[in-house]
């Protein structure tokens, strides 16, 4: 007899982990808040910090314009003047102060790639492909004033004694012309190419290089001492702070023409600018986040000025590691820095042009979020920020919204700009796109830190993908599984507790072994997804074949696994219904569910029925003799006892367990039946069906 009352038995069953808690339609808030997140975005007119504050970029204007392709250098003289030197047409241009750009001097030079203007108001220029310094007065003449036998010129710079030292390649060295224009070589580097020169009167010249990549201090006997030794492929530009800090960029790999000036920029990995300190201590100041630093300015202000290439682009590094993005061009280099009082002056490539950053603020500028793309179509509600706003500025945002990752003509328009945190009414979509435009009086920006837009998902129905109902006591073992996760408790009407090990492994089928009360346990299992994340509830109900009506087993089940006692079900075919419900996640009214009838399964819980069984001898042998039938099932396997002994295979008369009746005629052999003494025995057959059910009966042989 089966209790009526067991202890709870550990059954591991076969399913696929399914989130049954997580995300559900519930009102979503987009923030922007970071500086990855900003740069995401497309800025006109604004900066951006490594915080992620959005404001306003410097003033700025064209001052030249000319169709050349690189503005290489920039000087300026004691009268305001502005020089540029560009390429590839080898143009000196003069921008008088308040003025318009006229050509200074026209070389027979394909490229200017240095500039610097001399204590005597005259403007020395070196060039490339002919590696000559050439010497430009107020008035524009120009004459050589050396011809080395180098190909380029890269860097000009002058010492307090008014030498001229020279920064060439590709023999990399550095030439010292005197004041009378006498030419020598200073420092024959161990370079390609030096790039560029520094020289402070206290200190003395410092150079870096392309090849080995050192930033080395020469003294006057031309004596380098090695400050760092960079892993990078070069460096690119010198700077120093007013306490005699060094600041060196270098970069990983330079372009085809040595100096990192190709088309697009220039280096795969990101330039890194280090910080030697006067005491020679070295440190990492900076990872740049662009392809090339062309030039290092320290401002006024104390910050370290970095021009980029790859996207012409000015970064500005302050205390505590904040940086900014302070302006960017359609350019694709920013070559050349020039601060010259409280004025900053940048040179562009691939694109030559000249710009003015005044010391004021852009008084409008816009910046337009990446979209956003929710997991379904959705409702955008208030957008609302975080924002400094000074008197005289203001920020207004506006809204649109579409269902294609990228904005095109089937978006929404733009709506209403608001300066107060509203809803914008845009309508339904699956993305969305902000924009503000920030504005200010010339000397103040607003600053907006970050931005905030709610959201809701359009309830979707979940999806029940697959159903199967598990042969009966298939799936089931006795013990502990190992590893298994936390377990799902089911008791039965019964009284029995049983606990699920949702886990991907295999178990073993159950055999006549098997407790009944096992075998007569059904389990199904079902696959489910909910594009909300909704938390799921599921309804199980059973249905006869020729019934009309669903009989239900579970009301707002919580696991995508459930079994039940087949023994309260008739013997017969039968079909499974699961129903999915979203509901612990949405209001009764927007609540969906979906539902999946399984495969037909049959229950059978009858045993096979033994008749006419008879056992005699047969010379030395046993023959055994009757008839097997089961209703429901096929039969499968048959055993044979002798005495309670331990059991022994057997197989009907035409040799194959495979229908719902057999024939029984075998006999036990003489090995067997010689062991049994004179007397009584009891033989005992068992024959067990498809479904597990065994039946038994038992005969005497004298």
């Amino acid at each position: 007899m089966i209790p009526t009352t067991r202890p709870a038995i550990w059954i591991a069953v076969l399913v696929l982990a399914v989130p049954l808690s997580a995300q559900a339609v519930v009102t979503e808030f987009w923030k922007v808040d970071t500086q990855a997140e900003m740069a995401e975005g497309e800025m006109e007119g604004m900066s951006i910090s490594s915080r992620g504050r959005l404001l306003l970029s410097p003033d700025h204007d064209v001052l030249l314009d000319m169709g050349d392709l690189y503005v290489w250098a920039l000087a300026r003289n004691d009268r305001g003047d502005l020089f540029a030197a560009t390429g590839e047409d080898g143009i000196v241009y003069r921008i008088a102060k308040n003025g318009k750009p006229e050509i200074l001097f026209d070389s027979l030079e394909l490229e200017i790639l240095s500039l610097v203007v001399g204590r005597d108001g005259w403007v020395y220029a070196g060039t490339s492909p002919d590696g000559m310094i050439l010497k430009i007065s107020p008035d524009g003449e120009g004459r050589t004033l050396v011809d080395l036998p180098e190909d380029y010129v890269w860097d000009l710079v002058f010492d307090t004694k008014g030498n001229l030292y020279a920064a060439t390649g590709d023999e990399g060295k550095i030439y010292r012309i005197s004041p009378g224009g006498r030419a020598e070589i200073f420092y024959d580097s161990p370079e390609t190419h030096v790039m560029c020169l520094l020289f402070d009167p206290s200190t003395g010249l410092y150079a870096g290089g392309e090849g080995t990549a050192r930033v080395c201090r020469i003294d006057d006997s031309g004596r380098a001492a090695v400050l760092y030794d960079a892993e990078e492929a070069e460096i690119s530009s010198l700077a120093m702070d007013a306490d005699g800090n060094l600041f060196a960029a270098a970069v990983e790999a330079p372009s085809e023409n040595g100096g990192g000036n190709g088309e697009g920029g220039g280096a795969a990995a990101q330039p890194s600018i280090y910080r030697i300190a006067r005491d020679g201590g070295v440190s990492r100041y900076w990872k740049v986040p662009a392809d090339f630093v062309f030039d290092l300015e320290v401002a006024d202000d104390g910050r370290l000025l970095v021009a980029t290439g790859g996207k012409a682009e000015l970064f500005a590094v302050g205390a505590h590691e904040e940086w900014w993005k302070i302006v960017g061009f359609d350019e694709v280099q920013i070559l050349d820095i020039l601060e010259d009082g409280g004025m900053l002056y940048l040179a562009t490539g691939n694109g030559g042009r000249a710009y003015r950053l005044g010391k004021g603020y852009a008084k409008e500028g816009t910046f337009t979020s990446k979209p956003f793309r929710a997991e379904t179509v959705a409702r955008w509600g208030t957008i609302r920020w975080e924002a400094g706003c000074p008197e005289g500025c203001s920020v207004g945002f506006s809204l649109r919204t579409g269902n294609t990752e990228t904005p095109d003509e089937t978006w929404s328009e733009w709506s209403r700009e608001t300066r107060e945190p509203a809803d914008l009414g845009v309508p339904d979509g699956r993305f969305a796109q902000w924009r503000v435009v920030s504005r200010g009086d010339g000397k103040r920006s607003p600053v907006i830190e970050s931005i905030t837009l709610a959201y809701l998902e359009r309830n979707l129905p979940p999806r029940l993908t697959s159903l199967v109902v598990l042969p009966a006591g298939e799936t089931y073992y006795e013990g502990i599984p190992d590893a298994s996760p936390p377990p799902v408790t089911q008791v039965f009407p019964s009284g029995v507790r049983i606990q699920y090990s949702i886990s991907g492994m295999d178990t073993p089928p159950a055999g006549e072994e098997t407790l009944g009360w096992v075998r007569g346990l059904r389990t199904a299992r079902w696959e489910v997804t909910d594009p909300n994340e909704d938390g799921l509830l599921f309804d199980i109900a059973y249905r006869g074949d020729g019934e009309t009506n669903w009989k239900i087993l579970e009301e707002d089940w919580r696991d995508p696994v459930y079994s039940w006692e087949s023994e309260r079900m008739p013997d017969g075919h039968y079909r499974l219904r699961v129903v999915v419900k979203d509901s612990p996640d949405n209001a009764e009214d927007t609540a969906l569910e979906d539902e999946m009838v399984s495969d037909p399964f049959q229950i059978d819980n009858t045993p096979p029925e033994i008749a006419d069984l008879r056992a005699r001898r047969a010379g030395n042998e046993i023959e055994i003799t009757g008839r097997a039938a089961d209703r429901a099932s096929p039969l499968k396997k048959g055993r044979y006892s002798i005495d309670a002994g331990r059991w022994h295979p057997f197989l009907p008369e035409d040799g194959l367990f495979d229908a719902g009746e057999e024939t029984i005629r075998f006999r036990i052999p003489e090995s067997a039946a010689a062991k049994l003494a004179d007397g009584e025995h009891t033989v005992l057959i068992r024959v067990v069906d498809a479904a597990g059910n065994p039946g038994v009966a038992t005969a005497t042989v004298r």
